[in-house]
């Protein structure tokens, strides 16, 4: 199970019954800008344009850093970028900024 989670945070096919729509995960993103990779989740240093659903497996936009940001060397240096995406992100949001 674990192995098929992780494997999505590299690669996720958005269907429409039988049809791909749309994929999305770290190796579709720009060169450069994934920050971080973890078990369940991914930074990036830009947004992407990936649909939320509300499904399993669709990725939600948490928080957003302008980049370019140097890349975590801890876990606890990652959890700080964390913490300051979301709340560039609650920011952008309750001044009208862009929703995903």
């Amino acid at each position: 199970m674990w192995s098929g989670a992780r494997a999505a945070l590299l690669h996720t096919q958005y269907r429409q019954g039988k049809e791909i729509v749309g994929t999305a995960g770290a190796l579709h993103a720009k060169p450069g800008t994934v920050v971080y990779f973890g078990t369940d989740g991914i930074a990036l240093t830009e947004r992407r344009p990936w649909p939320y659903r509300g499904e399993v497996g669709d990725y939600l936009l948490k928080g957003h850093l302008t980049g370019p940001v140097e890349h975590p060397k801890s876990q606890e240096e990652y959890l700080k970028l964390r913490g300051l995406g979301r709340a560039e992100l609650a920011a952008d949001q309750a001044a009208g900024g862009e929703r995903q």
